[in-house]
C-alpha cells in the first residue's frame, strides 16, 4: 500500500511526540491554555506582514494582531553571528497563537532558508517548556541540531531546532518565564470575545 506523504508527516509528528511525552498526569496548563510541552504557537514566514494579518483575519478569523518592527543582533544562525530585520505580528486562533514574520532584508537566516527552498508560508512550530536543557536534550539524542538561537540567555532562552526532515518545519523551544508566559497569556485573552474592531495593534499595547 502506498503511503501519503501527508500520511508520513502525520506519523513521524506522533513518533516525536511519544519521545518526548510527559507522564500522564504531569502536564501543567499554562493561563493561556496550553499544555506545558505541548504546541503554543504556529508560525509562517510572510512576503507582507499587514497584508497577512488583513488576510488571515478575514479567512480565519485570528487576532486581534499585536506587531512591531524588529531587530536582534545578538542571533546565530548555524552557529555563525547573525542580525535579524523585520517585523513580526502575534494573534490568537484559540489557544494558540500565531505568529507572522516578514524579514525586510536578504541576509541568511533560518527564515530565507525556507524561503529558498520552498517559498513562502509555514516555518515553526513552537514549545514552551520550563526544563529547557532537558527538551534540548531530547531532541540532540534524535540527532536534531540548533539552527537558530534567538540570543537570549537563561531564563529567557529560544532556539529553533532542525529536525532532518523528520516534521516539515523547525521546531521552536521556548523557555516558559513569566515574561513569555505573560506575553501569551495577554493575546490569548485580548481574542476571547474579540468583535473584530483594531485587528492591528502596537506590541506595546500588550504591557
Amino acid at each position: 500500500m502506498q503511503t501519503s506523504a501527508a500520511g508520513v508527516a502525520v506519523a513521524t509528528s506522533a513518533r516525536l511526540a511519544r519521545a518526548v511525552a510527559p507522564a500522564a498526569g504531569s502536564m501543567e496548563v499554562f493561563p493561556f491554555g496550553q499544555p506545558e510541552g505541548g504546541v503554543c504557537q504556529v508560525a509562517y514566514i510572510v512576503a507582507d506582514l499587514h497584508q497577512a494579518m488583513a488576510k488571515f483575519t478575514r479567512i480565519l478569523h485570528a487576532g486581534p494582531w499585536f506587531w512591531q518592527s524588529s531587530e536582534n543582533g545578538n542571533a546565530s544562525y548555524r552557529g555563525k553571528p547573525m542580525r535579524f530585520r523585520g517585523k513580526v505580528a502575534a494573534g490568537n486562533m484559540g489557544h494558540v497563537m500565531i505568529e507572522l514574520i516578514q524579514q525586510t532584508d536578504d541576509t541568511p537566516s533560518p527564515f530565507t532558508e525556507v524561503i529558498a527552498k520552498r517559498g513562502y508560508g509555514l516555518h515553526h512550530q513552537a514549545v514552551m517548556v520550563k526544563d529547557f536543557d532537558a527538551r534540548l536534550h531530547e531532541y540532540q539524542a534524535m540527532g536534531y541540531e540548533v539552527a537558530f538561537d534567538v540570543g537570549l540567555r537563561k531564563p529567557h532562552r529560544d532556539i529553533y531546532v532542525d529536525t532532518k526532515g523528520d516534521l516539515p518545519f523547525f521546531v521552536e523551544i521556548t523557555e516558559a518565564n513569566d515574561a513569555m508566559v505573560d506575553t501569551y497569556t495577554k493575546t490569548y485573552q485580548a481574542s476571547v470575545g474579540w468583535d473584530g474592531k483594531d485587528p492591528i495593534r502596537p506590541f506595546s499595547a500588550l504591557k
